[in-house]
């Protein structure tokens, strides 16, 4: 069984809190009827909300691209985009990849725009 759940907050305290769930272990039976004790296998999903000014987008997307097109549907992106209230990227430019990414996979959901204060300070 698989139960999907979405967490907030602070990274130290997410760590620990997921560092705490995978030394859970709990009760199985395995194909012969033993009781053996199994250690929950805790698998992220991770949904990242980054903060940068925004003359720094190809610098950023090169940080995080390039995006992964397959695997989910562009109707759950686009539901997810509702639910958090943001906007389709349409970044159309060539993405150079600039950090190593191994066994890791990046979709873009959306971004949100800056709130400019006073009509020239961009609240990050």
């Amino acid at each position: 069984m698989h139960i999907y759940v979405l967490v907030y907050g602070q990274k130290m305290w997410l760590d620990k809190f997921v560092n705490d769930l995978q030394a859970q272990y709990v009760n199985w039976k395995d194909d012969n009827g033993r009781d053996i004790l199994l250690q929950l296998g805790v698998r992220e999903i991770k949904l990242l909300d980054i903060a940068f000014p925004r003359e720094q987008i190809d610098k950023v997307i090169g940080y995080l691209g390039p995006f992964r097109s397959s695997g989910i549907s562009n109707l759950r992106l686009a539901a997810l985009r509702k639910i958090l209230g943001l906007k389709k990227l349409d970044y159309n430019r060539p993405i150079r990849q600039t950090l190593p990414r191994r066994y890791v996979d990046t979709f873009l959901v959306g971004y949100k725009p800056d709130v400019i204060v006073e009509g020239r300070i961009e609240m990050i």
